[in-house]
């Protein structure tokens, strides 16, 4: 079983103001690191007819989101890379997922910089990082391509996709806006 799981975010990681080096670093790690290991193992799975590939993006995959540009492309890249890897091999045994979880309960965003105590991150839909597993190896076995873990978030991508793109992007407009203007006032209220 090979399961791609590497990645970071940058906070801020708008294109014109930041580090061009870490966005290049994002490619290297979330996919090109993911072709060459997946490059690695087909060779023996494919002879052995049997072998597991999961390759872990987000659902930010399918999501513009303003100051995430090159997180928001490289998880797309790996959404078509996995789906198109998985039609390769359909006829070989192996079994192909990508996963595409919303917020986990990790040090993902710690780790980033994002403050988390400030209760804006508490509307949205967590689950545990045990949860996401049981959900990638269960869809895994069924042999489904695409695991969207937690039906909240499926729900939350479902009324995504049905919004028009110009709307959305109004939409993502508004809530960066909002996003600002709180982290402003954070910063003066300390």
């Amino acid at each position: 079983m090979l399961i791609n799981n590497a990645g970071f975010g940058i906070l801020d990681g708008y294109l014109a103001t930041t580090d061009i080096q870490k966005q290049l670093d994002m490619i290297y790690v979330h996919n090109i690191a993911t072709t060459r290991f997946t490059v690695a193992a087909l060779p023996r799975m494919i002879e052995r007819n049997q072998g597991d590939i999961i390759n872990v993006a987000s659902i930010l995959a399918y999501i513009p989101l303003i100051g995430n540009a090159m997180y928001c492309a490289t998880k797309a890249f790996l959404l078509k890379f996995t789906e198109t890897l998985y039609l390769e091999v359909y006829d070989t045994g192996l079994r192909v997922q990508i996963l595409l979880p919303g917020f986990i309960r990790t040090r993902f965003h710690e780790a980033m910089g994002d403050d988390m105590s400030t209760g804006e991150w508490d509307k949205y839909p967590w689950m545990s990082a045990e949860e996401v597993v049981k959900e990638s190896l269960d869809t895994l076995l069924q042999n489904k391509v695409i695991c969207i873990p937690g039906k909240k978030t499926r729900r939350f991508l479902r009324k995504i996709k049905m919004i028009p793109r110009q709307l959305m992007y109004k939409m993502s407009i508004k809530q960066s806006k909002k996003s600002i203007e709180a982290k402003m006032r954070l910063k003066n209220d300390t």
